[in-house]
């Protein structure tokens, strides 16, 4: 499907299902310049793409929605992300189920210099990039980043972040979410943040998360404000430093109501390096 500057793009309420397209770009879908873009109850399962984006490609939108929509078994073994979205406004991932998914880099979701991003209760298992950072989700350069309710399972990469690598934000906010058994090559098992000026951890659950090198659960690379508010830290595992968080550059940490049990490093801290 290509659509070229459209104000509307919008998929019927009623199941709209997407299975085994391939192209070089956009497996299932390519946008050039749509004002407003929104994917309801669709399924996107075993496209492929041998350049970039195996489900969908889009390239200067104002809104975004995805919902109650699942992405499940899509390939790239030689492309840049299942979803890519560059110089996007307001984005919404809501209800959505992220599962078994594979490409060569850039995460399974791909935004490239955007405004707003809200996820909301979804799901992203065993999900995995080939080479690079994120494993399910690589957010380059956003002002607000807001993630409420979801769940990350068994996902993985080489680079940093098993699930999220996030570089470039003005304020990251997670909230309510689980991560269970992310694994990262390098560092961040689950998470890993460079440049954010805001992180807010509030009421997660971060279990069983591993890291070959500093961070098993997350690394922190250079922000003015870390905020983690009750939440849980049970399990986590690094190679080298930080056995749940590896920190470098922070203006201000505030640590409250949290807790942490049972984290290893193979050198030092087994919480917090």
């Amino acid at each position: 499907v290509l659509a070229m500057s459209l104000c509307c793009v919008i998929f019927s309420p009623s199941t709209t299902r997407f299975y085994n397209n391939s192209a070089d770009t956009g497996g299932a879908l390519f946008i050039n310049n749509a004002k407003t873009v929104l994917v309801l109850k669709s399924i996107f399962a075993r496209n492929m793409a041998y350049k970039s984006s195996s489900v969908i490609d889009i390239d200067r939108n104002n809104i975004f929605k995805a919902i109650h929509t699942t992405f499940t078994n899509n390939i790239g073994p030689l492309s840049h992300g299942a979803v890519s979205l560059r110089n996007s406004d307001f984005n919404v991932i809501h209800a959505c189920k992220f599962s078994w998914n594979s490409v060569y880099s850039q995460g399974i979701f791909h935004y490239k210099t955007a405004n707003m991003i809200m996820i909301s209760n979804s799901i992203a298992i065993g999900n995995s990039v080939l080479q690079g950072d994120g494993g399910v989700l690589k957010i380059n350069s956003a002002e607000y980043v807001y993630l409420n309710n979801s769940h990350f399972v068994k996902n993985r990469a080489p680079g940093n972040g098993g699930a999220i690598f996030a570089i470039s934000l003005r304020v990251f906010h997670v909230y309510i979410s689980h991560f269970i058994n992310q694994s990262s090559l390098s560092s961040g098992g689950c998470m890993a943040t460079v440049e954010v000026d805001t992180i807010v951890l509030s009421k997660c659950t971060i279990n069983s998360n591993y890291a070959r090198q500093e961070g098993g659960a997350l690394m922190i690379l250079e922000a003015k404000h870390v905020f983690i508010l009750k939440s849980s830290f049970i399990g986590n595992h690094a190679g080298t430093h930080g056995g749940v968080i590896a920190m470098k550059y922070i203006d201000v940490l505030e640590n409250c109501l949290s807790s942490y049990y049972n984290n290893t490093a193979k050198l030092d801290g087994a919480a917090m390096y």
